[in-house]
């Protein structure tokens, strides 16, 4: 007995839950449809339908009796009404019931001088027009269709002649945001979840670093043509590392890692010393995770600014690219070498190098390295192999003369990051 009524239960809670939600919302772009009003209030009709709408502005107003804002707004409504004639409906929404509105349209002072018709006991438009707020107008144009969801000052003469004139408009949508928030959720989910605000906002998140993931599986920048957004993110990254995936677009930069400077007492925020720690305990605490979603409509190259200012006000640092004198290990062609360089030729090894890009690469990519140049002019394919790194100078030029090539020490003006500590 007690699991017939338990499902008979279910059955009853269901058929109201669908009930009450038989209505589909409707979204600006879309035809309102067939629809009729039957329970009026100040109506010289019994009964309104979408055939009284046929090439007109319309207008729908939600309103209460309890918003003084809705009421104030009735007189201009009457005035525009009266203006456009027959080119314009506008019709008064409540969902309070018939009684309560008969008393108060009688006895207060502003609606007993209104004649514009009102809906009462309304749900049907409650549910196509989702809100929670009232005043809120909804805009039909001439053909049925659904053109803005408004608050009240955008009902005005400019507005209604833009829609007779089958203008193109593009007001802001009134958004009800408590109706559909969740306080109990942080600020970003909140706002992440929201798919319209993601195609017009820029949203970034500068995290603690998250347990259990690799970084090198953990970056990327996705575009979503779409949604017209694109999102960049880095997870469980240093703060070096941070400001470098940032940076990695900027011709300056490229791949290399030692073209930042840091200028700071505490270098333990940026270094691991495996001499203080252990590496995981420094990469819990000084990792990071970065997430950037921004409109497609804007340059990445914009975004990587707005994006290092993030960063600088995170991390209370003064980040910028600055012209700056360094010293350099520079690779130029022997004047004097007795035989061209050698061309690339058999199966590279683990010890070689295609080229002289490759190298300089490899070189620069080492964070403790001084900055490797390239002025030699040769662009072939080579077969570059070091007999013992690139840490030694003197090592690396002898190998290097095999080919023709010699290396120097020099200065040169050099796009450096420069990373203050503030």
């Amino acid at each position: 007995m007690r699991i017939t009524l338990v499902v008979l239960l279910a059955i009853s809670l269901l058929g109201a839950d669908s009930a009450l939600s038989q209505y589909r919302k409707i979204e600006i772009g879309e035809a309102l449809g067939e629809i009729s009003f039957d329970q009026l209030l100040n109506s010289k009709k019994p009964i309104i339908t979408h055939q009284d709408f046929k090439e007109k502005v319309v207008i729908f107003s939600f309103w209460s009796t309890y918003c003084s804002t809705c009421i104030a707004d009735m007189p201009k409504m009457e005035a525009l009404q009266r203006k456009f004639g027959n080119q314009l409906m506008i019709l008064l929404i409540s969902d309070q019931p018939r009684a309560q509105i008969e008393k108060f349209w009688k006895r207060n002072h502003i609606t007993e001088t209104i004649s514009l018709p009102t809906v009462v006991e309304d749900e049907r438009m409650q549910q196509h027009f989702e809100h929670l707020g009232v005043p809120y107008e909804v805009w039909l144009d001439p053909k049925g269709i659904v053109r803005g969801k408004t608050t009240g000052q955008y009902v005005n003469e400019k507005n209604i002649q833009a829609l007779l004139d089958g203008k193109k408009v593009d007001w802001p949508v009134k958004k009800d945001l408590q109706a559909k928030y969740d306080f109990k959720k942080p600020m970003l989910q909140n706002t992440l979840e929201r798919e319209n605000e993601r195609r017009s906002k820029y949203i970034v998140s500068i995290l603690p670093s998250i347990k259990g993931i690799i970084q090198k599986f953990a970056s990327g920048h996705i575009k979503d043509s779409l949604t017209q957004t694109g999102r960049f993110y880095a997870i469980n990254y240093s703060i070096l590392d941070l400001y470098r995936s940032v940076l990695s677009s900027n011709p300056s930069m490229g791949n290399a890692r030692n073209r930042i400077v840091v200028k700071s007492k505490d270098s333990s925020r940026f270094f691991y010393d495996r001499e203080k720690t252990y590496l995981e305990d420094w990469r819990e605490q000084h990792n990071f995770c970065l997430e950037v979603v921004y409109p497609l409509t804007s340059p990445w190259k914009q975004m990587q600014g707005k994006l290092l200012a993030d960063l600088n006000m995170a991390f209370n640092l003064d980040g910028r690219m600055e012209k700056t004198e360094v010293d350099c290990w520079i690779i130029e062609k022997m004047k004097d070498a007795k035989q061209e360089p050698q061309l690339y030729s058999g199966k590279l090894q683990r010890t070689v190098f295609g080229d002289i890009a490759t190298l300089v690469n490899a070189v620069n990519y080492q964070t403790d390295h001084i900055p490797l140049l390239d002025e030699s002019g040769v662009h072939d394919l080579l077969r570059i192999q070091l007999s013992n790194g690139f840490n030694s100078f003197e090592d690396l030029k002898a190998d290097l003369r095999r080919y023709g090539l010699d290396l120097k020490r020099g200065k040169r003006m050099l796009d450096m990051f420069v990373l203050i500590e503030q």
